[in-house]
């Protein structure tokens, strides 16, 4: 190859190196410029559902004086209660009975002031079902347990727990309705500064809560989801 044509060659292929290099900086350039407009906004959804799921725990006492005498008492209080559960509709699968908690409360005290009698039995029967109704309706009329000479004992556990286990299948929407709610604010934000809302640039779902509606109604549930979506913004 002659002088020459190699340095035209040379020549040729350094502008083409020089024409290929403007046109990825200015690329890049284009992507930082589009990549730097962007505005961050969060989107909330709620929802108030119902609870599927029941925990009730109910307890109740009896005393004797003697362990044969309490265990026939403890016997016959814990037919009372279960009948009285079956009879509002729960199965027996639904209804867990807990082991007797037992106290000697002669072994607790000290001279002559003993308690007039000895044994002290707690017993827990927990209903956990699906029939919520039914246990709101149970719960309201416990107190005619008392009138068949059961002693309803005050829990120091947890009371009676509502739960909702739906949230999978109305997770979809919400999850929408969030990234709707923010795109509203996005796009309020672009018009007050002369732009357009473009594709999402980033998104981070929030953590799904279940919170009481109201002490007075337990079984009432709001689902709240907030997500924080960045937005491209074009002119």
């Amino acid at each position: 190859m002659s002088p020459s044509i190699h340095a035209r060659t040379s020549a040729l292929i350094v502008g083409v190196a020089i024409v290929l290099a403007a046109y990825f900086l200015a690329d890049a350039a284009r992507d930082v410029k589009f990549g730097d407009r962007h505005v961050t906004v969060k989107g909330l959804a709620e929802r108030t559902v119902t609870a599927d799921w029941v925990v009730w725990p109910l307890s109740f006492s009896v005393s004797h004086n003697d362990l044969q005498g309490l265990q026939s008492a403890l016997e016959q209080n814990t037919e009372t209660v279960i009948a009285y559960l079956m009879l509002n509709g729960f199965d027996e699968a639904e209804i867990n009975r807990a082991a007797p908690r037992i106290v000697d409360l002669h072994a607790q005290s000290w001279g002559n002031d003993q308690p007039r009698t000895r044994f002290n039995a707690t017993v827990t029967i927990t209903v956990q079902s699906p029939k919520v109704d039914a246990a709101k309706a149970a719960m309201a009329s416990a107190g005619d347990l008392i009138g068949e000479g059961v002693i309803l004992a005050e829990t120091y556990g947890p009371s009676a727990q509502f739960l909702f286990n739906g949230l999978n299948d109305i997770k979809p929407d919400m999850i929408a309705s969030a990234t709707k709610n923010a795109r509203a604010a996005a796009e309020q934000f672009a018009r007050d500064s002369n732009s357009q809302v473009g594709g999402i640039r980033r998104a981070k779902q929030g953590v799904f809560t279940i919170s009481e509606r109201d002490i007075n109604s337990p079984e009432t549930k709001i689902v709240r989801v907030v997500s924080t979506i960045d937005f491209y913004l074009v002119d």
